[in-house]
């Protein structure tokens, strides 16, 4: 889900960036320099706060499929 609005956020950037000359919307950062440069540095922020919440849910993944044995034989035993 963070990912997902990630990407929107990317792609509403891009749009100010850019500007879309089928619909006749002209760039806007060529206006609002510090706006679009705060907004990029947010979007890299959420980026990262992506890839670190699908890293710590693949850890999570990892430990909840692993059996409770598989670690050493004396934790099994002691169970």
């Amino acid at each position: 889900m963070v990912f997902a609005m990630t990407m929107a956020a990317l792609q509403a950037c891009l749009v100010g960036l850019l500007g879309v000359e089928a619909l006749q919307w002209s760039k806007v950062c060529n206006i609002y320099t510090r706006f679009c440069e705060q907004v990029a540095a947010g979007l890299v922020c959420s980026l990262l706060a992506a890839v670190g919440m699908a890293v710590l849910s693949a850890f999570s993944a990892r430990d909840l499929f692993r059996g409770p044995c598989s670690s050493s034989a004396r934790q099994c035993a002691q169970l």
